[in-house]
């Protein structure tokens, strides 16, 4: 079955209100958006569901271990929990190699000044006896 999909800016702001309610959105922050630089960060997780296979495969839904060394809007540190997450995919990205359940490593792109902040650029199988760690947080994003 699958689900509805949710309005891309809906996602945007999604990470966005995470980023900056962790961080705590200080009203006297002055960082601009553009000034805070692009960054990947290898990630591991789950694939939770793609896209039907008639449909152009530019998302991927995954849980996510936490990322620790995340940069929020503001270019301060900030966290990231383990979540579940819906993704836009680069251009170019194969997806045919994973099935949801699949457990996989990921390099996730976020660019601030981006319209779409966050995108996924490459997605490989991991071992199916890979151990994957959802502890800190847990929480889901609206997805």
């Amino acid at each position: 079955m699958r689900t509805a999909r949710a309005p891309f800016p809906m996602m945007t702001l999604a990470v966005l209100a995470l980023a900056l309610g962790a961080c705590g959105g200080d009203a006297d922050d002055t960082t601009a958006i553009g000034a805070v630089p692009a960054a990947v960060y290898q990630v591991r997780g789950e694939v939770e569901s793609l896209p039907e296979p008639d449909r152009p495969m530019d998302w991927i839904a995954l849980r996510h271990e936490a990322i620790p060394d995340f940069i929020g809007i503001t270019g301060d540190p900030d966290p990231m929990p383990a979540m579940t997450m819906r993704f836009p995919v680069a251009e170019g990205v194969d997806l045919s190699s994973v099935s949801a359940g699949d457990k996989v490593a990921f390099d996730l792109e976020i660019d601030w000044a981006a319209g779409d902040p966050a995108r996924v650029l490459a997605v490989t199988p991991l071992p199916a006896e890979a151990e994957l760690d959802f502890g800190g947080g847990g929480e889901h994003a609206d997805h």
